[in-house]
């Protein structure tokens, strides 16, 4: 019977990290689920969001779902920050990018909602900026992935003149 120490460990599985600023890769491998859990949770609640009635009093969206949104669209860049810096932008897959696409159309909601600048929102322009870079990386590498970036930057263009100073 062999000891644990003297087990040879897989290096994709060890804990020994390759890069000095990122975690374990089998940590990072296992939030990707969690990343897919998110983008089903937006893609769930995000319809909600514009429910249609004939008064227009009960038009209003239900904040839980807005704030689930959110959360979940905040949950997605962290986890695509924290795959990036470990495996690098050349491993994104479609699934990983779309899920930021996803987080994008929830900042963005948040932008056009906004009347203006307001302090509260200038983090949720950082993040949307941050997934439109992400984008824009991830498209270099991945030809076929520009299209999600034309996307949002086409719906922002009616909204930059408000935040023209914060991008």
């Amino acid at each position: 019977m062999q000891k644990i120490s003297q087990l040879i460990v897989p290096p994709a599985i060890s804990l020994r990290s390759s890069k000095a600023h990122s975690p374990c890769q089998i940590i990072v491998l296992l939030k990707f689920p969690s990343c897919l859990y998110h983008t089903f949770k937006i893609l769930l609640y995000r319809p909600m969001l514009f429910q249609r009635s004939c008064n227009i009093a009960q038009q209003r969206p239900d904040p839980n779902h807005l704030v689930e949104c959110i959360s979940s669209a905040t949950s997605i860049i962290a986890i695509f920050d924290l795959f990036c810096r470990t495996f690098g932008d050349d491993y994104c897959i479609l699934s990983l990018s779309y899920s930021v696409y996803t987080a994008a159309s929830i900042f963005l909601l948040q932008v056009q909602a906004a009347t203006g600048p307001v302090a509260g929102e200038e983090m949720t322009v950082r993040r949307l900026e941050f997934c439109i870079r992400a984008l824009e990386r991830v498209g270099r590498i991945n030809p076929g992935e520009c299209r999600h970036v034309q996307s949002v930057l086409f719906d922002l263009s009616g909204v930059l003149p408000l935040f023209y100073g914060q991008f």
